[in-house]
């Protein structure tokens, strides 16, 4: 066999080859897996733990997109989960894709603020803020305010979320762009804007105890104070207050209830006792004093004379 023949024969021999290998193979089947099912009915918004689930084999197809019961403990349901029911991907999320945040305990309240009162609109989600309630001295119409006045309501808060007056987010935090980066260049070398510029940030959200959110809500809502955001510290401003004596008021003093006086009891008289005493003081006086018999000698049958006198 000369060399031309021998080329041809190797030729179509790996043409042979090429073709089998070519050729559509079957897939393999996908072997089953295990995933999480609930035991119970769990309601959305609740913490997954281990005895709400259960581990159940199902074929590839039934268990697209439903993860496995190791991976399932420790998230939150966004959707009421009846028995039975698999989880998904999408039913169960972590706490931080639900509420911003992992720790229940605590709130998470937003309120707004001015470009400019949020560090120039950079606040960014992982921040640390101190929060300030002002009334400015002159207000939205013009006139001034009778009492301005600041307060620090929160320090060294945790920032969550911020976004624009749309609703958009405004990003999270990023290394800062050294001297030799690269940036986009605009007309004559201006500075162009990226393709990502999103709007600065005027919604900030932030995760509080709850006493600290109803004190939020209470001064930025109902005693209509303005927010100031600025960049935690390591310290916080302490303000000591001198409370402004007021004047001293003298309780009223009570008048007594006049008491009333029972009149003294006088002896009821004895009338009749005085009308009998009466009676004979006026005998006593009434009576005329009794001559003593005469002392001279007697006359005849015994009458008496006196000297001078006829009988």
């Amino acid at each position: 066999m000369n060399l031309r023949t021998l080329l041809i024969v190797s030729a179509l021999l790996l043409g042979v080859v090429g073709i089998i290998l070519s050729r559509p193979r079957d897939p393999e089947p996908v072997p089953p897996r295990k995933v999480a099912v609930a035991k119970q009915d769990i309601p959305t918004y609740t913490m997954i733990t281990q005895d709400m689930i259960e581990e159940k084999t199902l074929p590839a197809d039934q268990a697209k997109d439903s993860p496995a019961a190791q991976d399932v403990v420790g998230r939150m349901t966004t959707r009421n989960v009846t028995k039975g029911s698999t989880m998904t991907e999408l039913s169960a999320l972590s706490p931080e894709q639900v509420r911003f945040i992992n720790d229940l305990s605590l709130e998470v309240i937003s309120f707004p603020a001015q470009f400019d009162e949020v560090v120039g609109g950079q606040l960014k989600p992982g921040h640390k803020i101190n929060l300030y309630a002002y009334r400015g001295a002159r207000s939205s119409e013009g006139n001034f305010a009778k009492n301005p006045e600041v307060r620090l309501i929160a320090a060294d808060v945790p920032v969550v979320d911020v976004r624009s007056r749309s609703g958009d987010s405004s990003g999270r935090l990023a290394p800062t762009p050294t001297a030799g980066a690269p940036r986009s260049g605009g007309l004559f070398g201006a500075t162009g804007e990226t393709a990502s510029r999103q709007d600065p940030g005027s919604i900030v959200t932030v995760a509080v105890q709850p006493e600290m959110a109803y004190l939020i809500v209470d001064t930025l809502g109902a005693q209509g104070f303005d927010a100031w955001v600025t960049l935690a510290g390591n310290r916080a401003v302490q303000i000591t207050i001198t409370p402004t004596p007021s004047p001293t008021v003298v309780p009223p003093t009570a008048t007594p209830r006049p008491t009333n006086t029972p009149a003294p009891v006088l002896p009821t008289p004895n009338i009749q006792a005085t009308v009998d005493a009466i009676i004979q003081a006026t005998k006593t006086a009434n009576q005329q004093p009794v001559s003593p018999p005469p002392t001279g000698p007697l006359r005849g049958n015994g009458i008496p004379t006196t000297g001078g006198q006829k009988p």
